[in-house]
């Protein structure tokens, strides 16, 4: 699949369920894999990419907080984790279903 030089798509899974179109899985410079990075559309927006979180709902039914469980405070290596999924993201929505 995608590659630059530390970032590695292994796979793109389409969900389609709501705003949620794909989970992702990378592996970044052969050492560190990330699965259920979340590729998320809303109608009439450009894709956007998550990566994997905690939701916590509240106790009284209020509104859910969310935690990450990875954390990448090079802001670099996060661009290109996200443009890469999304680059993989997007060419595969080009290729017809079966295929």
């Amino acid at each position: 699949m995608s590659q630059n030089q530390t970032v590695r798509v292994d796979s793109i899974t389409p969900v389609n369920k709501g705003s949620l179109r794909a989970f992702a899985t990378v592996t970044i410079a052969g050492k560190l894999t990330i699965h259920s990075i979340r590729i998320v559309q809303q109608d009439d927006q450009a894709a956007w990419a998550s990566l994997p979180q905690n939701e916590v709902k509240a106790a009284d039914g209020g509104k859910s907080r969310y935690f990450p469980i990875v954390e990448i405070p090079d802001d670099e290596l996060k661009k290109q984790i996200i443009d890469a999924v999304l680059a993989e993201f997007h060419s595969q929505e080009s290729v017809p279903v079966g295929w």
